[in-house]
């Protein structure tokens, strides 16, 4: 029979419920814990006591006496770390009492909010989808950047590997007002009328010096294009560590706090700093979309999960996956590259075009150096070309095909079939 057994309850910082048990066994001497994440694995260890001191003395302890004091101990030790004895008390630990210590005026280079999980099947997506466990938003291809209320309320822009970025942006954030304490997640995106994004004006951007990026953003806007940070979670809020709430509930916040951040003259759909749009339609029809506007993808949130935010340079991946359907098509290959390395005698890549729609042009759409095994490569040095291959690939751009892999040879087909 147990003895003196107790149950506590903790929240972890995902936000789950940790469960710790403490009990003697019926031997008197072993003391036994068991512990670990409710409904998961759990851990067990037992530690066998042994009697202490010299018999005879007031210092004498008996095995039992020990067990019964280390029993106590273990109990004393957790009540001090926050555990709780009633289950709902522990689900509802207030974020207040989590205020990090965190100096928001200059974020560490430690400093990692997870990614996105690469891939996800599309059949495990439309089930959460049905389950109504999914938020889904554009991909946009930007880049990522942190937007941070320091202690004094000073809001600075961070790239992803912790530059300050704020000397290129201030023109885009002089108008926000947030609490001290606070960071958002973001991507910087250039668009044109269409919607389409722009990332080589993206890159031009954040590599130039502050003041020559400024006149770019101003150039482009003269042009017609959209120049925002695209707000995609909220990290903190006025020092909470809102990221251990779920991303439906930090997206609403997010949303809250930005309403709350720009002065009532500058709230208009074209802020420079705008919540991500989330797409209200079925999984089904947001694919269907991607092929139709040509969208690099989506990215796929669990609206009832946490994140997770680390401090040691690794991103846990989490949270949310990047759905990416791929498109395949034949191209002509009119002739090939050798490899480099291992590979330096053998095909390195083929070398591809398309014919234009109205049959009058043909043009390269780059290279497909990827999706070979071995004989293939061998066997391509003889190839006679121009001849028909089937490449697996994101989007066409143009600058060409995006993500390009080799699938297969078509002897089936003839060039002047490969149109757009």
């Amino acid at each position: 029979m147990k003895t003196n057994p107790v149950t506590f309850f903790s929240r972890t910082q995902t936000g789950k419920v940790q469960t710790w048990s403490c009990w003697i066994e019926s031997d008197g001497i072993t003391v036994t814990s068991r512990w670990g994440q409710k409904n998961g694995r759990m851990q067990v260890t037992q530690d066998k006591q042994t009697s202490r001191g010299r018999k005879g003395t007031r210092a004498f302890k008996t095995p039992q006496q020990v067990a019964r004091e280390e029993h106590a101990r273990q109990v004393e030790r957790k009540l001090r770390a926050g555990y709780v004895e009633a289950e709902e008390r522990a689900s509802a630990v207030r974020l207040e009492e989590l205020k990090t210590d965190l100096d928001f005026d200059r974020l560490p280079r430690t400093f990692a909010p997870a990614k996105p999980v690469r891939e996800i099947a599309f059949d495990i997506a439309a089930e959460y989808d049905k389950d109504g466990k999914l938020m889904k938003q554009r991909k946009r291809d930007g880049m990522r950047h942190y937007l941070v209320a320091g202690k004094d309320g000073r809001l600075r822009v961070f790239s992803r590997g912790m530059d300050d970025m704020t000397a290129h942006f201030t023109r885009l954030i002089q108008e926000l007002t947030l609490p001290a304490g606070t960071i958002l997640d973001a991507e910087f995106v250039v668009s044109n009328d269409r919607n389409d994004d722009d990332f080589k004006a993206v890159s031009e951007i954040c590599r130039s010096k502050p003041e020559l990026a400024k006149r770019k953003m101003i150039h482009r806007e003269h042009n017609g294009n959209t120049i925002q940070f695209l707000v995609f979670d909220m990290l903190f809020y006025d020092r909470l560590p809102t990221w251990q709430l779920p991303y439906r509930e930090r997206y609403e916040s997010m949303v809250t706090a930005l309403e709350k951040a720009h002065k009532p003259s500058q709230r208009t759909r074209f802020n420079h700093v705008c919540p991500m749009p989330c797409l209200l339609y079925p999984l089904k029809k947001c694919v269907e979309r991607i092929r139709e506007f040509g969208w690099e993808g989506l990215v796929l949130w669990r609206a009832d999960q946490a994140t997770v935010v680390h401090m040691n340079r690794s991103p846990k991946r989490c949270n949310c996956y990047k759905f990416k359907p791929m498109r395949e098509d034949d191209f002509i290959a009119v002739g090939y590259e050798l490899g480099t390395g291992r590979n330096s005698k053998v095909v390195g890549a083929l070398k591809l075009e398309i014919i234009s729609e109205d049959t009058r042009f043909r043009f390269s759409v780059g290279n497909v150096g990827t999706g070979f095994d071995d004989a293939t490569r061998v066997a391509a040095l003889t190839w006679k070309y121009p001849c028909v291959v089937q490449v697996k690939y994101e989007k066409m751009s143009d600058t060409g095909l995006r993500f390009p892999a080799f699938l297969r040879k078509r002897d089936d087909k003839k060039p002047k079939e490969c149109r757009m």
